[in-house]
């Protein structure tokens, strides 16, 4: 279960406001989600669909926002919605960062638009890099909730899929089990069917291996079945086969 559980940004502080058409809301769900989880305060709209003319609350969140994020796409570059979005931020002068998450030919027009955007291509980098470079414009940083009281979440990042997966308070079990699962890795037989327990206790979490077939490891080393196994940033866990990395942020 990979469900987006995150609500749009509504506040006074610096923001980013996300334009994408309808089509790449699964794109765009992913793209924020990390930045999101990072603490970074963006305003989004996923009940939208393109219409004949910019939407209110879009038009509203590009003059209130510090910066936008442009998500283009093949169906962006066909979607009214999104070009008039773009055109609407880049003619008022707001800082649009482009993300091209695929190498698509641009007309004349978008590309006069897009050289008025700070660009970066995603698919040309890992999402190490990608990352890097978004959190490196300060007009993002701006919009980062840096608070020293903010909660701290945890969250697994699945290596093949890049799938973020949400730590809940209490258990998240992973494995092949469509029903028993919270987390369900259906496409790897070597999985078992309630593979591992992550229990997250607010400051920290561990990990069980649940007397799988086929081992849980983390940083190589093999865990124990039924034994919790503390988990710390960036510690590299592997499901049989199936590598995910772990981040407290």
């Amino acid at each position: 279960m990979d469900s987006f559980s995150f609500a749009p940004y509504i506040g006074n502080d610096e923001y980013i406001t996300l334009i994408s058409c309808a089509q790449d809301h699964t794109a765009a769900e992913r793209f924020i989600k990390k930045p999101l989880l990072e603490g970074v305060r963006i305003w989004f709209d996923f009940e939208n669909s393109p219409e004949d003319n910019i939407a209110e609350s879009l038009i509203k969140n590009i003059d209130g926002c510090s910066v936008c994020f442009a998500l283009l796409t093949n169906n962006a570059v066909n979607s009214h919605y999104f070009r008039s979005g773009l055109t609407y931020a880049v003619n008022s002068g707001k800082p649009v960062v482009l993300v091209r998450s695929e190498n698509i030919p641009l007309s004349i027009g978008m590309q006069i638009q897009a050289a008025a955007t700070i660009q970066i291509d995603r698919y040309s980098l890992s999402s190490d890099e990608f990352y890097a470079r978004l959190f490196d414009i300060k007009e993002v940083r701006k919009c980062c909730d840096t608070k020293s009281d903010k909660i701290s979440t945890m969250y697994l990042e699945r290596d093949k899929t890049k799938d973020l997966i949400i730590l809940k308070s209490g258990a998240t079990t992973l494995g092949r089990h469509a029903t028993m699962c919270d987390y369900v890795i259906d496409d790897n037989k070597y999985i078992g069917r309630v593979h591992a327990t992550i229990i997250n206790s607010g400051s920290k979490c561990v990990i069980i291996d649940n007397n799988s077939k086929n081992k849980t490891y983390v940083n190589a080393r093999t865990l124990v079945p039924d034994e919790q196994f503390r988990l710390y940033d960036n510690d590299i866990i592997i499901l049989a086969n199936e590598k995910f990395i772990f981040h407290q942020s």
